[in-house]
């Protein structure tokens, strides 16, 4: 028995290294890893596998608005006079190969819309690789793109920040990946184990059918709300907001439902894959109170933090991305700050991120900037209430399977704050 499973590890240790020594080392410019997972998203549905951010500048004069655009246009054929700009970059669906654009100008890239379904979709009847769409009338601008070309760190640290002339986005969690043949074989096999566990003793939520709509909503919370407990407890920023969405969308859920498993997105840095991210699992219990949830998130965070490398490899590999979304954990939850520099980021007070359609039962990015965080979910599970998931939100949009906007969800009233604190169970 002992050398039965002996020899089975060492398989499968060997089988592993073989299949990144072919990634990594025989193979570096094929699409491999998310991006593939992404690319056979695309060719199964018939269309890209798209996100889009949404950018907002606090302004309500035309004026300055018209101004915002002409140094955007500016900015972006400043950007298109490289030749290897990231506005340049694309996929070729059919062959599986990256390619260069060298047709694309201001024209092509930039449509100017004037109705939310319009500037909302998360889809373009052309098929780009990257689209910015600018809405006058709502004073925004967002970007289009395709998943498998970029993960939402890259759109912004390549395309939107040296736009904006905004700060790439960058924090403690943005590791830097190493090829380590047999020490990573090792950390794939043992997260292999602990997902796996994890997936056999816990029942996720159910996600919507293929065929039902899915729901973003918009949040805005106070950035001092957070640091309040931060500070009050010593915890790192990211267990205390953690916590904080995982008892918000507890009181989102039917009372039976005990607690949450959230993936708190990592992202990596790495030249050999476009989508470099990873996760790490923890709980938030309907039993504890707030500072219980964030000191029990944060030890989770220190514990299964080695579970990031290894799932980070496991999923570049072998295909087994559909499997922690749908299996593993009820949401992906990423947090991201943005940072202004000069120029046209310097107006920027809202960021939201819309990842339509969504594959697990929920999908948050949260943006802080300044004194406020967005908060852009994705609901696509049956179990989650609505009515009570929108009662303070800002915003919230229908859209339909394939990323079309559908209508705006009444939200009753709009707020432009939602408490944190004083509305958690």
């Amino acid at each position: 028995m002992l050398n039965s499973l002996i020899a089975g590890h060492s398989f499968a240790i060997a089988a592993l290294a073989a299949r990144r020594i072919w990634v990594h080392v025989l193979q570096p410019n094929t699409i491999q890893g998310s991006d593939l997972f992404m690319l056979r998203w695309a060719r199964r549905n018939g269309v890209r596998a798209y996100s889009a951010f949404a950018v907002s500048f606090g302004t309500t004069d035309d004026a300055v608005f018209d101004d915002v655009v002409r140094q955007l246009r500016a900015n972006l054929a400043q950007q298109l006079t490289d030749t290897r700009s990231s506005w340049r970059r694309g996929v070729d669906v059919d062959r599986g190969r990256w390619v260069w654009r060298t047709d694309v100008t201001v024209d092509t890239l930039v449509d100017e819309v004037d109705t939310d379904e319009a500037f909302y979709a998360v889809s373009d009847p052309q098929q780009r690789d990257i689209v910015v769409r600018i809405h006058r009338g709502r004073r925004q601008f967002g970007v289009l793109f395709d998943h498998t070309c970029w993960d939402g760190i890259r759109v912004v640290n390549e395309c939107l920040a040296p736009t904006i002339t905004a700060k790439p986005f960058s924090s403690k969690w943005l590791l830097k990946d190493r090829f380590r043949p047999l020490l990573d074989e090792l950390a794939v096999i043992a997260t292999a184990y602990r997902l796996g566990w994890r997936a056999l003793t816990y029942r996720t939520l159910p996600a919507g059918g293929p065929d039902d709509r899915q729901t973003v909503v918009k949040h805005r919370w106070r950035t001092a709300d957070i640091k309040a407990l931060k500070d009050r407890l010593n915890v790192p920023f990211s267990a205390a907001i953690v916590a904080m969405y995982g008892k918000k969308v507890l009181q989102w859920l039917p009372p039976h439902r005990k607690r949450v498993r959230i993936g708190v997105i990592v992202g990596l840095q790495s030249k050999r894959f476009r989508n470099n991210y990873s996760m790490v699992a923890v709980d938030v219990h309907r039993g504890d109170d707030l500072d219980t949830a964030a000191r029990r998130v944060h030890r989770q965070m220190r514990r299964r933090r080695l579970d990031v490398v290894g799932l980070y490899h496991l999923a570049n590999t072998i295909e087994v991305e559909s499997f922690f979304k749908g299996q593993v954990v009820d949401a992906l939850f990423s947090p991201a700050f943005f940072e202004p520099d000069t120029g046209l980021s310097q107006s920027v007070d809202d960021m939201s991120f819309f990842n339509v359609p969504s594959s697990t039962p929920l999908y948050s990015f949260a943006c802080s900037i300044g004194d406020t965080i967005t908060v852009c979910t994705t609901a696509n599970s049956p179990a989650l209430d609505l009515a009570r998931m929108t009662e303070d939100a800002m915003e919230a949009f229908d859209f339909d399977a394939q990323g079309q906007f559908v209508e705006p969800r009444p939200v009753a009233p709009p707020r432009k704050f939602a408490t944190c604190e004083t509305q958690i169970e």
